[in-house]
């Protein structure tokens, strides 16, 4: 009925917003879809409980690995817990204005941002992408209802250490947990293939 109306736009920040950010809103909702799709397959580890700590206590959480570890897997489900409590999902790709033009005071939000150096660190600082993001950061702590959730490989972000000061200053690697192999013992990796095979 809003969007058919045009003049009850004026009393709704929400369709405005939506109609605004258009491509961040149907990301979010149609990644939103996916995490719900693959839950089923999911088996909460160790890996698990302890980024979920980190992301309470610090309200942001950098996930590191290799390759194929299952970054991206656990930052799905990290998401789909807040999803569960009554957070938006924001799905952030390549511009990060669309992040910012999404944070809303007094609203429960869960940033998502995959992969965020890219696969080549140097075209992310040549950017300044990492001070835009490290900046989002600083708000996303001071706020209760917020949360943020990135993924880099490992192999890159430490690259981009080495080359970002910013990243140093702003204690980027007391955010990260690193998920490795180890990390998993004999047990979960036997639930794994198990919800795959079931």
């Amino acid at each position: 009925v809003e969007k058919k109306h045009y003049k009850l736009w004026l009393s709704s920040t929400t369709v405005l917003q939506a109609m605004l950010n258009s491509a961040l809103t149907g990301r979010s909702e149609a990644k939103r879809d996916e995490i719900l799709k693959d839950t089923s397959l999911y088996v909460v580890t160790k890996n698990h409980e302890l980024a979920l700590s980190k992301l309470e206590e610090l309200h942001s959480v950098v996930i590191t690995g290799e390759g194929g570890i299952g970054k991206t897997t656990l930052a799905d489900q990290l998401a789909h817990h807040y999803i569960g409590q009554g957070y938006e999902l924001c799905m952030i790709e390549d511009d990060f204005s669309e992040a910012e033009a999404m944070l809303a005071k007094d609203k429960k939000q869960v940033f998502y941002y995959d992969d965020f150096l890219g696969r080549n660190y140097l075209i992310a600082i040549e950017g300044r992408k990492d001070s835009r993001v490290l900046n989002f950061l600083d708000r996303i702590e001071k706020d209760k209802n917020k949360r943020f959730i990135l993924t880099s490989r490992s192999t890159v972000l430490n690259q981009g250490k080495l080359r970002s000061d910013l990243l140093n200053i702003k204690k980027v690697h007391a955010k990260e947990y690193q998920v490795t192999i180890d990390s998993l013992n004999t047990l979960d990796r036997a639930k794994i293939l198990y919800n795959h095979i079931w």
